[in-house]
């Protein structure tokens, strides 16, 4: 251990290495103890050598930083092992302190001090290296598209060595709009899956087969340039859509429950009281979703999750599966949908950025979520004025050492899906470990 300290703001109260005062001489450190609450008890005991006035005054500093931590003030407890290393930090909760037996001498004594902290510590923050089309490791912003083609990506991702530290740690998005000056968002989905190396797919319209009259679209507004259009009559439920699973996903993919985003075509209106619901077929029903009913005026919506079979570690080759959307109209009489695409996000971390009343990313503002459970902001890029005119919801993106891991992104303006639009996205995060020595 080369220095330690405590802190609360800008206040740094020294109890070793550079910086420290008399008559504080230093301190060393002592195991730590593991809490039922999931945190750690930091023992180290604390060498004072000076005058009875010195000793009064730094005591007494001492408790008015612990009293500080009980009032809820946010306080941490800064380590750096060895000189020019960087300094990892873990907070705190509460603190005291006792004489050690037998130390009080004539030129000085010294002090237990125990620190209920987190059992980790952090360090300072890095830019994750992205991939992705656009650039490989690619470190403070990267551009994602808002579609899935060959025009462009919605995807990034990043290697299993790129995270340092040994711990999950949470990730701080930065969604970076200054690559299309003509949208406006409103809202913004990201989900993370982990422990996989390729792309998620994207299920075409164009590409579907069906149980009822099908015809495909040429349309270059669409993901791929196409759509597919179901026609039908009648209020029973029908197989609109129907892909097979082996020409859409990968063996990866298997046994993983993913969020399904529909985009329908620019200028389809859906009509009232259509039910989707997603079924899985091999020689029988092996997985039905719950039903969903679309909105009428919205371009993208979600669908029910999508739970992928599992394989079998002793038979890894799968029989054909049938990937069905089946649909019902309420009324009777002649129906459509017309489906562009489903786009997929992953739900191993999950995030869903909602505008509240009048708010929306607007060119020249970054949306900007640390992670730790405070709201979103919108930070002009300008003046670098803050908004807080978003909410989320999802319990967020996570960082895992020695894995591979990939987030994928969709934007609407509320009614609109864009897909000429693009961000560019940077994830920060501070890398962390258990013990230090």
């Amino acid at each position: 251990m080369h220095a330690i300290y405590l802190k609360i703001n800008q206040d740094v109260f020294t109890l070793h290495g550079e910086g420290l005062a008399p008559p504080l001489r230093g301190c060393s450190r002592q195991p730590t103890q593991l809490l039922s609450n999931g945190h750690c008890l930091e023992r180290l005991i604390l060498v004072i050598q000076g005058t009875p006035a010195q000793s009064r005054q730094v005591l007494a500093r001492l408790q008015s930083f612990l009293e500080r931590i009980h009032l809820g003030q946010e306080a941490a407890l800064h380590l750096q092992v060895e000189p020019r290393s960087d300094f990892y930090h873990s907070r705190l909760y509460r603190g005291d302190f006792t004489w050690v037996a037998n130390s009080v001498q004539v030129k000085g004594f010294g002090l237990e001090l125990e620190l209920e902290r987190d059992d980790f510590w952090e360090g300072a923050t890095h830019s994750l290296p992205l991939s992705n089309r656009h650039g490989t490791q690619v470190s403070g912003g990267l551009q994602v598209d808002n579609r899935s083609d060959g025009y462009g990506e919605n995807q990034l991702t990043w290697a299993s060595g790129e995270v340092l530290g040994e711990l999950p740690t949470p990730a701080q998005l930065f969604i970076i709009h200054d690559q299309d000056p003509t949208h406006s968002f409103r809202n913004i989905y990201t989900g993370m899956l982990r422990g996989i190396e390729d792309n998620l797919p994207v299920i075409e319209g164009e590409l579907a087969d069906s149980g009822v009259t099908f015809n495909i679209m040429l349309d270059p507004a669409c993901n791929g340039g196409s759509y597919g259009r179901a026609q039908w009559s009648g209020n029973t439920e029908m197989q609109l859509f129907s892909w097979n699973f082996s020409q859409v996903f990968t063996g990866s993919l298997t046994g993983l429950p993913l969020r399904p985003y529909l985009r329908f075509p620019v200028g389809f209106v859906c009509e009232q009281d259509i039910w989707l619901y997603w079924t899985l077929d091999q020689d029988g029903l092996i997985y039905q979703s719950e039903p969903i009913r679309l909105e009428t005026d919205r371009q993208l919506q979600a669908l029910p999750i999508l739970r992928l079979p599992a394989a079998c570690s002793a038979y890894e080759n799968l029989a054909d599966i049938q990937v069905n959307l089946v649909g019902k109209a309420v009324s009777s009489g002649p129906h459509t949908l017309s489906l562009d695409a489903v786009f997929l996000l992953g739900l191993d971390g999950f995030r869903h950025y909602q505008a509240l009343e009048g708010g929306q990313l607007n060119s020249g503002k970054t949306l900007v979520d640390l992670n730790d459970q405070s709201p979103p902001i919108l930070v002009n890029e300008q003046d670098q004025k803050i908004q807080r005119t978003f909410q989320s919801t999802g319990a967020g993106i996570w960082l895992t050492p020695y894995e591979h891991q990939s987030l994928g992104i969709l934007l609407d303006q509320g009614a609109d899906m864009p897909l000429g639009s693009s961000v560019r996205v940077e994830i920060r995060y501070r890398p962390r470990v258990r013990v230090l020595p």
